[in-house]
């Protein structure tokens, strides 16, 4: 039996059959074993009688001669036995899932660990692109509006926001902060770990610059040299001038939406008057760019129909884009899964499964080393190899049991990483989910309402809790956000079910290309973690 390298600490279950999950490929039989997290490739014996071995070695034997041998059922069986007394493997014990934060625990993490404000500047839009979440004609869809946000709501959420933040410690010039409060960046565009975001959003949020001013200002003064940064959300239109002079000048993180060459973007990102936006959105952004290289990032929506491969060639050729550019490139989707249409598939994307097998094919000829962050790798490592990473990170990281109750991956205590606040002053737990009620946690004027931001994340956890308790994906749940678990009636269990249907299918055939991959070469998938962390 080969281990292909302690998580869950569990209480036993009435069923004797072992917690794992069985995946086969052309070359062998793999088990995934649930509780440690090993990934371990065994004999045909093993894997048909696996099921079994909690029977006695007589019932093993009768049940699944003549397939094999008496003999070789024995072997088969007494090796299971013993890794499972010495190594813990093959248990038939299940988590107990749960809610692990309590109310105390909700509140000291909104008290004092809020990590980014969104400012929803505007609705107000000059684009009009087909896949805006804001075109959907479901109920309680957010369209476009004409509202802006007030400088009233702004500075009651900004004071908020800056009692409970992250960061309070002051910073000074040689901490990497300017006189004035502002951080001076030398790394590329990301988000610091440390640090706590004012950012704004729309509608394009540039609609209403003299709100971006006011709120940059007072933040700098109240912050009174705090690790706070600021970021924007842009269609890169309006990128020009003083407000793009503004935003270099106080550090801003400015992401701006960028779907590749010319005959992806103004397939679908026009202006309201319909004409095409990528020249103007380009020259903007490069403009920006050579004057601050750290400060710049991507946004490219893949709607459907696209071709992948046209967009990856188009961002590995921009040899005008500094290195280290944040290039995020992820597919189209509605905001109401089961509403209007169903979610992408690959089968939507032209050369997404070539580009794909391309990829896997350089990772068993070893020609992509641990620690390679060229645009090329990373681009397509971020778009289509989470799932492997997942799987390549669980079995070099140090082991460590889980506390029970057991948390499934996901969602997030929602106020926590990103509160976002609409015009009107409503706060909600991200963009995603905006002007429903029962996602809203609160305002600027009354705070964060503590108590929703605990019922919404128990409503979450407890809503399929048998179905999680019996899981083997478990350990890599994807089904970790608010926005993937509603219909047009608001929070769905039977969406939630569904989405875990899908998120099982997607993460068992991960386990089989991964194994597939590992058995050509070891250790092809070392790229995902660090170069010194891998073994010699």
């Amino acid at each position: 039996m080969t281990v292909l390298r302690d998580e869950d600490q569990c209480t036993s279950t009435p069923t004797a059959i072992p917690f794992v999950h069985k995946v086969a490929t052309e070359g062998g039989k793999y088990i995934f074993d649930v509780n440690t997290g090993e990934i371990l490739r065994v004999d045909e014996v093993i894997w048909e009688i696996l099921e079994d071995s909690y029977l006695s070695e007589a019932e093993v034997i009768a049940r699944h001669t003549p397939r094999f041998t008496p003999a070789q059922i024995a072997e088969a069986y007494r090796e299971i036995s013993k890794v499972r007394a010495e190594k813990g493997y093959f248990l038939n014990d299940h988590p107990t899932v749960g809610l692990a934060v309590s109310r105390e625990n909700v509140h000291d993490e909104l008290m004092h660990g809020r990590s980014q404000l969104i400012l929803e500047a505007t609705e107000r839009c000059n684009f009009g692109c087909t896949y805006c979440q804001r075109n959907f004609l479901a109920p309680g869809a957010v369209h476009h509006g004409a509202r802006d946000m007030d400088w009233g709501t702004a500075r009651a959420a900004i004071d908020d926001f800056l009692q409970h933040c992250r960061s309070p410690e002051p910073r000074n010039q040689d901490d990497g902060y300017s006189p004035d409060g502002a951080p001076i960046r030398s790394e590329p565009h990301n988000f610091a770990a440390d640090a706590a975001y004012v950012s704004f959003y729309g509608g394009e949020p540039l609609l209403n610059f003299p709100l971006i001013k006011k709120c940059t200002e007072y933040v700098l003064k109240k912050a009174k040299g705090r690790k706070v940064y600021f970021a924007l959300s842009t269609n890169g239109y309006l990128l020009e001038g003083e407000r793009a002079e503004y935003l270099a000048a106080h550090n801003f993180l400015v992401t701006v939406s960028l779907d590749g060459p010319a005959s992806c973007h103004d397939r679908h990102r026009r202006t309201k008057e319909g004409m095409p936006t990528h020249g103007v959105v380009l020259d903007h952004f490069r403009a920006f760019v050579s004057r601050c290289p750290t400060q710049g990032g991507i946004n490219a929506v893949l709607a459907r129909g696209t071709d992948v491969r046209e967009v990856c060639r188009y961002f590995n050729s921009a040899d005008w884009m500094p290195p280290g550019t944040y290039i995020r490139m992820a597919p189209a989707s509605p905001p109401y899964p089961e509403y209007d249409r169903p979610s992408p598939r690959a089968a939507d994307f032209p050369g997404l499964r070539e580009m794909h097998r391309e990829f896997i094919e350089r990772l068993i000829k070893g020609q992509i080393p641990p620690g390679d962050e060229s645009r090329e790798v990373s681009l397509v490592r971020d778009m289509l190899f989470d799932e492997y990473k997942k799987w390549h990170q669980l079995r070099w990281n140090v082991a460590r049991r889980k506390e029970e109750p057991y948390t499934p991956v996901g969602p997030c205590m929602a106020g926590i990483p990103r509160l976002y606040v609409s015009v009107a002053g409503d706060y909600y737990p991200c963009e995603k989910v905006l002007c429903r009620e029962e996602y809203r946690i609160g305002s600027a004027t009354a705070g964060v309402d503590e108590e929703r931001v605990y019922n919404l994340l128990r409503g979450f956890v407890e809503c399929n809790l048998q179905e999680c308790e019996r899981c083997w994906c478990l350990p890599l749940c994807s089904v970790g956000c608010y926005a993937t678990v509603w219909d047009r009636n608001g929070f769905s269990a039977d969406v939630k079910k569904r989405a875990c249907e899908n998120g099982r299918k997607a993460v068992h055939q991960s386990l089989k290309d991964y194994c597939s991959v590992l058995e050509q070469n070891p250790r092809a998938f070392d790229l995902f973690i660090k170069p010194d962390a891998v073994p010699a």
